[in-house]
């Protein structure tokens, strides 16, 4: 039964977007040969095929891309909350960052222009000559000395001779080597590496200690040791000396008048001295320079035994 294809019964089928001249009542009819702009059914097919062709490499592709997200939020360091860095010294997470990268520079110390400051104190009536070595570095030395000589900033004769043979009194260390033993007197002073060591002890590893670096090694008597004075025995009165440690500063002091041990002594530790050991007194070697009126000569040196010694302080 044919009637207008708007015109459809409850027994009929309607296709829509077919064309109305390929359906019959109830039915399909074949599509003709030619029909599709004449490509085959089996065109379509391949086309459909092709299509579908590409769904797994996309569903691969898909996979790659998720698995990269996840790699790359894995590889990121973890956070620490604001409290964490703020405890680390660290900016929080919500800060600008800011490159503060830089190359540690130390700025070199000025140098120290070698140089000697005296000055003059009075502690217990007892006048105090102090001379102060600054930028220069202690040794000993052995033998005739010469005060024009400008890289020696100060100079005073160490340890005491022997009056029968001329020989040091105590143990004497000059670079490394052993010139003269014995504890005769307590005091010591060790020159290691330009440091000295002031003390008192008949035996210090010290001594050990400066032959094996090449250092330099006297004994005197000690005049305060630990801030208290030292009684010593020998008596009378003379220009005394001693190489002293005050306020962690090495120094000389000379007695302006003539004092006994036990005054001069006194006075140091009044002064503030800590470690005191003697230096040869009265007339014995005593000069310095300064930056400003250049040798100043208080005591000159003497050359009349072969084993004269002096600690210098050197440019």
């Amino acid at each position: 039964m044919n009637h207008p294809i708007d015109d459809i019964t409850d027994s009929e089928i309607r296709i829509i977007g077919a064309d109305p001249n390929r359906y019959t009542s109830g039915s399909l009819t074949s599509p003709s040969p030619a029909s599709d702009n004449g490509k085959d059914e089996g065109d379509n097919n391949k086309k459909d095929d092709k299509r579908t062709g590409w769904s797994p490499w996309l569903i691969l592709l898909g996979i790659a891309l998720i698995g990269a997200i996840i790699y790359a939020i894995l590889a990121l360091p973890p956070r620490a909350d604001n409290t964490e860095q703020a405890r680390m010294g660290m900016q929080p997470s919500n800060a600008t960052q800011v490159d503060t990268t830089v190359t540690e520079t130390v700025a070199p110390e000025p140098a120290v222009v070698p140089n000697v400051t005296m000055r003059e104190d009075t502690i217990n009536d007892i006048t105090l000559v102090i001379l102060t070595p600054e930028g220069c570095r202690p040794q000993l030395h052995v033998g005739n000395i010469d005060s024009n000589d400008s890289s020696i900033m100060l100079c005073a004769q160490a340890a005491d001779l022997r009056g029968d043979n001329g020989d040091i009194v105590s143990a004497f260390v000059l670079k490394g080597e052993p010139l003269s033993r014995g504890v005769a007197k307590r005091g010591f002073c060790a020159i290691i590496d330009g440091t000295i060591t002031l003390g008192m002890s008949e035996e210090t590893p010290l001594y050990e200690r400066v032959v094996e670096s090449g250092g330099d090694f006297f004994r005197q008597y000690p005049l305060v040791h630990e801030s208290q004075m030292q009684e010593n025995k020998p008596k009378g009165k003379a220009i005394r000396k001693a190489l002293c440690m005050i306020d962690g500063t090495i120094c000389i002091i000379m007695s302006k008048d003539k004092e006994s041990f036990h005054d001069f002594a006194q006075a140091l530790q009044d002064y503030g001295v800590t470690e005191a050991i003697t230096l040869t007194g009265s007339t014995a070697a005593l000069f310095y320079r300064d930056k400003d009126s250049g040798l100043n000569v208080i005591h000159h040196p003497q050359s009349y035994y072969k084993k004269l010694n002096y600690i210098i302080f050197k440019k």
